[in-house]
């Protein structure tokens, strides 16, 4: 590690497609966020050896949303509540993320092997056969290996904004496009290496989202992305590698996606 964990004491707020049909196509990602959980009956379910919370609401087929970074389950609220009417909606939290237990020594935001795995065995824990999948950012990214991995496990795939590098090594000006992205959220990597939540939740928004995004949020989301930081603190100092393409994948067998 280069640097020592930072830890938090806060306990409250803070496409690519596959056959996409029917509602799945129109998805737009927002930012609504639940100001009351227990409204929602937030459950929990161990897989992989971690506690993962979640919420479900509605019934028929199974739809579950995979947040991005600096996110939890809460970011879906309007879409579970549109999607319950039809579907039996899961939208859980990811490992490390609130409000499961967190650490910026423990699992990297960006670590989508893990949280793929991750995502597989919580469809098996819930009893779920084939699932439809709308993921956000790195929650897409982990989606991705969740895919490739298990495609008997998946019936449709929607994804927003996946940070999937590997697949913009052959794509043309994916090279310049990485670097340029990479130069951007530069000064937030350090700032979350030092311990410095509150810039590097700032500095990330802004290379993101583009100048003033950070000031833009509602006091909720800028709650949401603190409670969700220590995800990047261990993306910032994580000395061990992850993959950044399924194995299948760098074995010659491309994806099936298009963008």
């Amino acid at each position: 590690m280069a640097s020592k964990p930072v830890s938090t004491s806060r306990k409250g707020g803070a496409a690519m497609g596959l056959n996409i049909t029917n509602a799945f196509a129109m998805l737009t990602i927002v930012g609504s966020l639940w100001t009351s959980a227990a409204a929602d009956e937030l459950k929990r379910v161990t897989v992989n050896g971690t506690e993962l919370a979640y919420v479900e609401a509605g019934e028929g087929d199974p739809v579950v949303f995979v947040h991005g970074g600096l996110q939890d389950y809460r970011m879906w609220k309007t879409h579970v509540a549109v999607f319950a009417k039809r579907y039996r909606v899961i939208a859980y939290s990811r490992r490390n993320h609130f409000p499961n237990a967190v650490s910026g020594d423990s699992t990297p935001d960006v670590a989508a092997d893990i949280h793929g795995e991750d995502l597989a065995q919580l469809v098996k824990a819930l009893g779920l056969s084939r699932v439809h999948v709308v993921a956000h950012s790195s929650g897409a990214h982990s989606a991705l290996f969740f895919e490739a991995n298990y495609p008997d496990l998946i019936r449709t795939l929607v994804m927003n904004e996946p940070n999937a590098t590997g697949l913009l090594k052959t794509a043309s000006g994916g090279a310049e496009t990485m670097k340029d992205f990479g130069s951007r959220v530069a000064p937030a990597r350090e700032a979350f290496r030092s311990g410095d939540l509150e810039r590097a939740l700032r500095l990330f928004a802004d290379a993101v989202g583009g100048p003033g995004t950070y000031d833009r949020r509602s006091e909720e989301e800028r709650g949401m992305m603190t409670d969700n930081a220590l995800a990047h603190v261990a993306d910032a100092t994580t000395s061990r590698p992850r993959p950044i393409s399924p194995a299948k994948w760098r074995k010659g067998s491309p994806p099936r996606h298009s963008c």
